[in-house]
């Protein structure tokens, strides 16, 4: 489980699929406003962590898995760390 592995490791920088991503906000919510909403968060908040300009956390990351329905196999073809440190 993400809380798990949020516990066990720290995520120095993460990088995202972020056509896979758009893509399953899509499918699911219709637009990223309504996914935005939902995260409790504004658009422009997700749009920057989804370009990048902004850093997005495990927390974000699992809250993110949870409403977009991505199965614990898949987190790593959404989201995958380039460094990642054993604590």
């Amino acid at each position: 489980r993400l809380i798990i592995l949020r516990d066990i490791i720290s995520l120095k920088e993460v990088s995202m699929n972020r056509l896979k991503i758009k893509g399953r906000i899509i499918e699911r919510f219709g637009s990223q406003k309504i996914f935005a909403d939902r995260l409790g968060q504004t658009e422009q908040t997700v749009s920057r962590k989804l370009r990048g300009k902004a850093p997005i956390s495990p927390s974000d990351i699992e809250a993110w898995c949870k409403l977009l329905s991505i199965p614990e196999n898949e987190i790593g073809s959404f989201f995958y760390s380039e460094e990642i440190v054993t604590v």
